[in-house]
This record gives C-alpha cells, sequence and structure tokens, in this order.
C-alpha cells in the first residue's frame, strides 16, 4: 500500500471533504491493497456525495462480500445493476451479475 499516496490524499480530502474523486482514488488504492473496512468506508461516502457513481457500487459490494457482509453486498449490487441497466453499461453489468450470483 502506498502510505505516502495515501497520507497526502487524507490531508486533501479533510481540506475538500466533497472531493469525489479524491475520495475514489483513496478508496481504489484501499481496495487494491485488500483494506476492505477501508474501502467500505470511503465508498459509502463517496456514495452519500454521488450517488450514481456505478463502479463504487461494484467495489463498495465486492468489499462487503470479502468481509462476509452479504445481505448487505446484495443491496449494494442490486442498486449498481439497476444503475448499469440505465446508464447502458455492459461491462459493469456483467461483473455486477457475476458478484450477486456468487454471492
Amino acid at each position: 500500500m502506498d502510505q505516502k499516496r495515501i497520507d497526502e490524499l487524507k490531508v486533501r480530502i479533510a481540506k475538500f471533504p466533497q472531493n469525489v474523486l479524491d475520495r475514489f482514488v483513496l478508496s481504489k488504492l484501499y481496495y487494491e491493497a485488500g483494506a476492505w473496512q477501508e474501502t467500505i468506508q470511503e465508498s459509502q461516502e463517496i456514495l452519500k456525495l454521488k450517488a450514481d457513481y456505478l463502479v463504487v457500487y461494484v467495489q463498495l459490494g465486492d468489499a462487503l462480500i470479502k468481509v462476509g457482509k452479504k445481505e448487505e453486498a446484495k443491496e449494494i449490487l442490486q442498486k449498481g445493476l439497476q444503475l448499469a441497466i440505465d446508464q447502458r453499461h455492459q461491462g459493469p453489468k456483467e461483473e455486477i451479475e457475476r458478484l450477486i450470483k456468487g454471492n
């Protein structure tokens, strides 16, 4: 995990808490490092700010599965699936369907 980058992002987010892009980069760093609780926390914050951020639903749903919160993951993934359909994003739609089936 790139702790220096994480620390920089946290400082920027503290100054500009509405910055969705910085929060997404931070959540992605956590996700790639397998820091599931941190991924969940940041992803939830992003969705409070931008409820239609499709890729965050995928990331959050997967992280919830990883920590054993399968029912919560299913709810999130269902919302993401509807967004994928509404936004006509086939790739994320297929990934969400795969996560739901594996859940």
